[in-house]
């Protein structure tokens, strides 16, 4: 079925947006249930919630499939370096030996 509209020229149809709509809709009340289910229906409400979340990214790949790619980059245009890139500083200091070790146990 992917490769189905992954091959398609026409757009995708407007139903796929809104069945993603009502999946997403569904999906969040069936979570919204199971944190107020008590223990013997919170295994069918999640089990239901799971079922929609599949449902919901599955719908949101054709929609991803749809749109159109970014063309490869030709070789004629210049590729920059890396020493041009500006370096990302790292979230987390590095750590010290002795800290690194307490962290272990």
């Amino acid at each position: 079925m992917l490769t189905r509209h992954l091959n398609s020229k026409e757009p995708l149809p407007e139903w796929v947006t809104q069945l993603k709509t009502h999946y997403l809709t569904a999906m969040s009340e069936f979570y919204r249930a199971n944190t107020r289910a008590r223990e013997g229906s919170r295994t069918l409400t999640l089990y239901y919630a799971k079922k929609l979340e599949f449902a919901f990214h599955f719908a949101s790949c054709l929609e991803n499939l749809s749109k159109p790619t970014k063309p490869a980059p030709s070789p004629s245009m210049p590729q920059s370096s890396p020493s041009t890139t500006p370096s990302i500083p790292s979230p987390m200091p590095r750590e010290t030996p002795v800290i690194a070790a307490r962290l272990r146990c």
